[in-house]
């Protein structure tokens, strides 16, 4: 077992990469629970919704910020026609999807994030077609996650703790990824300026 960042050549320009050995992994105890459940499905609130909608646009064009906490669990991340989170396996307390009039704010699960607690959990959080963020920041426990079709025009933060995060057809600015015990594997364009540090998981950019 070992760490290691895959970088193409040619891509180095503006870019730093560091690596350690510390175990910063999180802690569980050992109660086993699994939670079985209906898909849940969360949207902005009426309140949120009428802040953050231009006119008669209701997927929310102004919002710039997405930042989507997401922990034990497998999800993947879409385009659609607008903002939604559809989850199975956890109760609709346990999801955190609020809309502000700039920002998309997502963590799942809410609360209690030890692992074995959440077995079988899987979701979807969909973002509109026409949202075109400038920052972005998404964080992954010990889950896995597929990211499709996500810009990022200013800057973006990738960090997976024990999981792994797989970014496809992204362009992103000025990011910074950070990977603990995990894998992230990101495959789209990157420009600007952006860091890699790998602790004893895997980078492949």
């Amino acid at each position: 077992v070992g760490n290691h960042i895959t970088i193409p050549i040619g891509w180095t320009t503006g870019w730093h990469w560091t690596w350690n050995n510390d175990d910063d992994s999180d802690s569980w105890d050992d109660e086993s629970s699994t939670y079985n459940g209906q898909k849940v499905v969360v949207t902005p609130n009426a309140a949120s919704t009428s802040q953050a909608q231009s006119g008669e646009d209701n997927t929310m064009s102004t919002v710039t910020r997405i930042q989507l906490d997401l922990g034990a669990g497998s999800y993947k991340i879409v385009r659609g026609d607008s903002f939604k989170v559809e989850v199975t396996g956890i109760s609709e307390d346990r999801i955190r999807a609020d809309l502000t009039e700039d920002m998309w704010d997502v963590q799942v699960p809410k609360g209690d994030l030890r692992v074995n607690r959440w077995n079988g959990v899987h979701g979807t959080v969909t973002i509109p077609e026409n949202c075109n963020p400038e920052k972005v920041e998404i964080n992954i426990g010990a889950g896995e996650l597929v990211v499709n079709d996500l810009a990022a025009s200013k800057s973006a933060k990738l960090n997976v703790g024990a999981g792994t995060m797989t970014l496809n057809n992204c362009t992103m600015n000025n990011v910074e990824m950070n990977c603990g015990m995990g894998k992230l594997e990101y495959n789209g364009t990157l420009t600007g300026n952006g860091s890699v540090e790998c602790g004893m998981g895997a980078v492949t950019v």
